[in-house]
């Protein structure tokens, strides 16, 4: 009787989970513009996307042009709440075309327990920050051409740990058919493993 209560229960979570990151997956965020003056058509601007993939690593932003991302004006009023914090925008960026430095963020968080692993999961598909086994921060500096679309992604060799983490950037046409990655030489990044990214709770008090 009680392991039938246990399997329900273990049920439960689930279906909710997933009638939560279902309902997640249908609100989508708009680019945020982080230069100013008049809005810049596709072809005339540079965008920058965060790659990341369902259930995997969180990898997110904090700086851009050593200016926190929350103090950007058209990142005013985020987060509204912890839930929306862990969504880690900006995922998608649109700037000005040329060199910008960027603070590269990775977090990982190892939960063995799948049931607690699917009810952890936030609104961008990983477990929250503040849940992270190691975090590791980048700071990564190129240039960008106006029409292209950069992303963002990682490459990781778990045997190394937090040490096996590097960030490379893919330069791609705008409808990001096109990809090239760029040349550790375009790439001026310096990384760190650091124990002072912000988490959810943090980004609240902001």
């Amino acid at each position: 009787m009680i392991r039938n209560q246990g399997n329900n229960m273990k049920s439960l979570l689930t279906i909710i989970a997933t009638i939560s990151m279902t309902g997640c997956a249908l609100q989508t965020y708009p680019p945020y513009r982080l230069y100013d003056g008049n809005p810049l058509d596709s072809l005339s601007m540079s965008t920058v996307k965060v790659a990341r993939s369902f259930g995997g690593p969180a990898v997110y932003l904090t700086y851009v042009d050593g200016k926190y991302v929350l103090d950007y004006p058209s990142m005013k009023g985020y987060p509204k709440d912890a839930t929306e914090a862990n969504r880690l925008e900006p995922k998608t960026l649109e700037l000005q075309p040329g060199k910008h430095r960027f603070r590269t963020n990775f977090a990982y968080t190892d939960l063995t327990n799948k049931v607690q692993t699917i009810s952890l999961l936030t609104l961008i598909g990983v477990s929250p920050v503040s849940y992270a086994t190691f975090k590791k921060s980048v700071d990564m500096e190129f240039t960008t051409k106006p029409g292209k679309t950069y992303l963002l992604r990682y490459t990781w060799d778990e045997s190394k740990g937090a040490e096996g983490v590097s960030f490379v950037v893919d330069e791609c046409s705008n409808d990001e058919k096109d990809c090239d990655q760029l040349e550790a030489s375009q790439l001026n990044a310096q990384a760190k493993i650091t124990p002072n990214i912000p988490t959810a709770s943090e980004l609240m008090e902001r």
